[in-house]
């Protein structure tokens, strides 16, 4: 009986989720633009970056901005705000403020100059399981981090929440390429067990409200 029980209930969630999707499909293929203003009080960047010795991580606000959807597909720029980027692993005060003045400085994200980062949605394409049911999205986009702009691609859930759409995302990129070289065995050939390896990992949470 629990194994009938069980399969009922999976079965149950594999409707809903269907339901979910083709709901959010429909509104989306929808040819009237919709406008969701993005929640910054429930969207969040978090941040990892790892070394050889371990690794650190934290947050960075999002700021007010809009997502697009129409015709299919979800639109808008959203930026960071790179001056609130914080970490979550560092108990010591005085440790965590060394590392977050070193994340701030010209090192790595040099805020004084360039104080928000931003990725611009240029598109979204539906991605398909093996079986060809719909298993989310797949993003094209711009990413600027230091005035320098990069074409990045990554998948992404969509979901619909009371009020609006929620978005989620985890992707990697190598920070070289928009110019944050510090302790990069790319660059630097004498690091030995010092260096900072080049993927940075981000995932987002965009929450959007009508």
């Amino acid at each position: 009986m629990h194994y009938f029980r069980t399969l009922r209930q999976e079965k149950n969630a594999m409707r809903l989720l269907i339901c979910l999707f083709v709901l959010l499909s429909i509104q989306l293929t929808a040819q009237e633009e919709i406008k969701f203003k993005i929640d910054t009080e429930q969207s969040v960047l978090l941040w990892k970056g790892t070394k050889v010795t371990g690794s650190h991580e934290g947050t960075v606000s999002i700021a007010p901005g809009e997502l697009i959807a129409e015709n299919g597909a979800i639109f808008g720029t959203f930026e960071v705000d790179l001056t609130s980027i914080t970490c979550t692993d560092i108990e010591d005060k005085a440790s965590n403020a060394d590392l977050l003045g070193h994340l701030k400085g010209a090192d790595f994200f040099d805020v004084d100059q360039f104080p928000t980062a931003s990725l611009e949605i240029q598109g979204c394409e539906i991605r398909q399981g093996p079986d060809g049911m719909p298993m989310g999205y797949t993003v094209l986009g711009a990413l600027t981090i230091k005035g320098i702009t990069h074409s990045i691609e990554f998948p992404m859930e969509m979901s619909i929440i009371e009020g609006g759409v929620k978005c989620t995302a985890a992707f990697k990129i190598d920070r070289t390429k928009w110019g944050i070289q510090y302790a990069s065995k790319s660059y630097f050939d004498d690091l030995k067990d010092k260096f900072i390896y080049d993927d940075i990992e981000f995932e987002i949470v965009l929450v959007g409200t009508l």
